[in-house]
């Protein structure tokens, strides 16, 4: 008896095909009682005890792509689970329900293996759970880990509302007078939301304010007496490079704030943020990364810390955010900032934007608030927010969004692409937009070229190697893949022998070239994703330069093979300029299947420029509509409906 008539052996073979090494030898595991037996043959595929294989493996499979569920769903075709183009996929119409059957039913048919979530035992590998918009089946380590941060979700938003102060309505207009918030209302109303609950989530756009709202939530903290104000606060982000550009922005949000403030309260706040606050690390930094070893804080010895603000939240996937929340004492507020829209973390999880999702799913919007909410917002700040007359989910009270962008200007080539994006999910014509399309049956090098040109002309004539940085960083071509002709390998080549010469090889220090590192060094001081130039000086002995770490200091320089791994940086994957930005950019689509190119990659990589952007890109995608990044999970659910 056959799981399904139309799972004949060629379609089989195709699956086969799709799946890793890895996804198969779990698949013969759990059938055949260890990863070392042989494959199973095709003929014992076709039968129903083999949709135990399957199903071991799809679930690993599914993993392995971030999502942190397999959801059993008969709108998601076999060819649609795996972006395929094999025709037999394709032409078969077949969806994972016709394969591995559904969740009940295999728990029934496996009780050993698959096991409901509320009678789950240590032993079953996998587990299902129900949720109202669909299925999923879960590794039972992946759906623990996700009913933990669910249940962290709803213990902190339950917890009673921080009791303010009784002058803390004239603190609160100290740093928000009622008279800026008619226009833009909202860094006032995240603050507010991040004081008043143990958990909130501050979304927001580049150049919306995320920054600004933070140092002003400092402040508040700190204007607060002295029973209430917290001993201890804490600013990460997972990366190097985020935690650098967050302790710069931050210094001067903040000096900039305190000019701004009554006398009396810039004194008492330049004291206090000395003792309180520590600069901005990285997250594996603050919980002591041990390496394969793990972490020195965890919940049996946790960081001492009463305000934890999390930057760069989208990057964080869910195993790290497992490891950070249990290293938190039970009192610590958590505040994740970040972009909604940006690339998720590399990881298994999408958790940022689940916990956003659980607001804009129900409302169309992210700024839903209770009447209890806008009540007590509009006491201290003398601001209305919109009203809305039903009661908010869980997290509505606690999620805030930064909608107004002071960076871009209404004629600007990013913002005028960004707004595009955010409006129709497509790419823009040819002459759509005064943004540059440069297809790639065009001289499209010619595009690289003049992007490094100035670069070129610095260093023939003798540049400081300060000035070498700033050329740096006015412009950086940002690539979808590392391989390929439009692959950042094939690129850096390129434009190496354009800068430096014929023959010249990136992968060697060179008089010259920049780099970026690609590993953390505690000794060195250098992050993962910290960009710099090789350079020689007066002597002639070759060193690498990186940028300061105080504005307007010196550069700082190192022995070229003393660096951690690093590659050539004239190009820029996109994933790894996440944190970083640029005055131009240059992005770069190779010709590959649509699929792989997501709205979230191409907005990340447009919104790393300040001022300008071209597109490099296949005619094919001139005008074409870009796939949102579909991340499975069932933490969206579970907060929505449990």
């Amino acid at each position: 008896m056959t799981t399904h008539p139309e799972l004949t052996k060629e379609l089989l073979a195709s699956l086969l095909q799709q799946l890793r090494p890895v996804d198969i030898s779990l698949g013969i595991k759990v059938l055949c009682g260890s990863p070392l037996k042989p494959r199973p043959t095709l003929e014992v595929l076709q039968q129903a005890p083999a949709r135990l294989f399957w199903l071991a493996a799809f679930t690993n499979y599914a993993q392995s792509q971030s999502h942190s569920g397999l959801y059993l769903d008969r709108s998601i075709l076999l060819a649609d689970f795996f972006d395929a183009a094999e025709s037999e996929l394709l032409e078969s119409g077949l969806t994972l329900v016709d394969l591995l059957g559904d969740g009940p039913a295999l728990c029934e048919q496996f009780p050993e293996w698959v096991q409901p979530a509320d009678q789950l035992t240590e032993s079953s590998p996998l587990c299902f759970v129900y949720r109202p918009d669909g299925q999923l089946i879960y590794l039972q380590r992946w759906y623990r880990m996700e009913a933990r941060v669910g249940a962290f979700v709803r213990e902190r938003l339950q917890r009673p509302v921080f009791e303010f102060p009784v002058d803390f309505k004239a603190s609160f207009q100290d740093f928000f007078p009622p008279e800026s918030l008619n226009e833009n209302p909202w860094q006032a109303a995240a603050c507010y939301a991040a004081l008043r609950h143990d958990l909130s989530v501050i979304t927001g756009g580049p150049g919306t304010g995320k920054t600004t709202t933070v140092t002003r939530l400092i402040g508040l903290l700190l204007s607060l007496p002295e029973s209430q104000r917290p001993e201890s606060i804490r600013m990460v982000a997972p990366t190097g490079k985020a935690a650098e550009r967050l302790r710069e922005s931050f210094a001067e949000g903040f000096d900039a704030m305190l000019q701004q403030l009554p006398a009396t309260a810039y004194a008492k706040l330049s004291e206090l943020k000395e003792g309180i606050l520590s600069p901005a690390s990285t997250i594996h930094s603050f919980l002591g990364s041990r390496g394969s070893a793990g972490f020195t804080h965890h919940a049996g010895n946790p960081v001492s810390c009463d305000v934890l603000i999390v930057d760069e939240s989208s990057m964080v996937d869910l195993a790290l955010l497992i490891a950070l929340l249990d290293a938190l004492p039970a009192h610590c507020r958590i505040v994740l900032l970040g972009d909604k829209n940006q690339l998720a973390a590399v990881g298994t999880g999408n958790v940022f934007t689940d916990l956003t999702g659980t607001v804009s799913s129900t409302y169309g919007n992210l700024n839903v608030s209770s009447a209890e909410f806008q009540a007590a917002f509009k006491a201290v700040s003398a601001c209305a927010l919109p009203a809305y007359e039903d009661a908010p989910a869980l997290c509505g009270d606690a999620v805030v969004e930064l909608t107004k962008s002071y960076r871009f200007s209404g004629d600007s080539e990013v913002g005028q692409l960004a707004r595009h994006l955010l409006e129709s999910d497509r790419l823009p014509e040819v002459d759509e937009l005064s943004v540059p399309c440069i297809p790639l049956s065009a001289d499209w090098h010619r595009c690289l070229y003049q992007s490094v040109d100035a670069l070129k002309r610095a260093l023939a004539a003798q540049a400081s190697v300060l000035e070498l940085l700033e050329v740096l960083d006015q412009v950086r071509i940002l690539c979808a893949v590392r391989r390929g002709e439009q692959g950042v390998e094939a690129i850096n080549q390129l434009l190496t022998e354009h800068v430096l010469g014929a023959g010249v090889n990136p992968s060697q220090p060179q008089d010259g070239l920049p780099f970026m590192i690609r590993s953390n060094d505690k000794l060195l001081g250098l992050a993962n994703g910290d960009c710099g130039i090789f350079r020689a000086d007066a002597s002639g002995e070759l060193l690498a330069y990186l940028p300061p770490i105080v504005r307007g200091g010196e550069a700082r320089s190192f022995n070229p093979f003393a660096l951690p791994d690093w590659e050539a940086a004239f190009a820029l994957t996109i994933h790894k300029s996440q944190g970083s930005e640029y005055d131009a950019v240059v992005v770069v689509l190779p010709e590959m299947q649509r699929p792989f190119i997501t709205w979230e990659l191409v907005y990340t990589a447009i919104t790393r420029g300040k001022r300008q952007v071209s597109l490099v890109l296949p005619e094919a995608f001139i005008g074409a509509t870009l796939p949102r990044l579909q991340r499975r999970s069932g933490l969206r659910q579970e907060l929505l409906y449990s």
